[in-house]
């Protein structure tokens, strides 16, 4: 019976390692990032709102987010006068 070598085929060798991807489903970490922006910016006494940070990053590619955030800190640093 063909289905049941499939099952068997399937479950002979079990996984070594099962990666979940709960961000955005499960876990939205969009937010929780956008509001420790926002806290380190007034820490540096720049007063940005998560709301605006999460709209700014929201369809953002992962690879694309270092490269915004990198300017964004050198904008800030050039505000503030500090080295970054």
């Amino acid at each position: 019976m063909i289905g049941t070598s499939l099952s068997h085929a399937i479950t002979a060798v079990p996984p070594k390692l099962i990666i979940f991807d709960f961000d955005g489903t499960l876990v939205e970490t969009e937010t929780l990032v956008a509001q420790i922006i926002s806290s380190k910016l007034a820490e540096l006494g720049r007063t940005v709102s998560p709301a605006d940070i999460a709209a700014t990053l929201a369809g953002v590619p992962r690879a694309q987010e270092a490269t915004l955030l990198e300017a964004l800190a050198t904008a800030l640093s050039r505000c503030l006068n500090v080295a970054t």
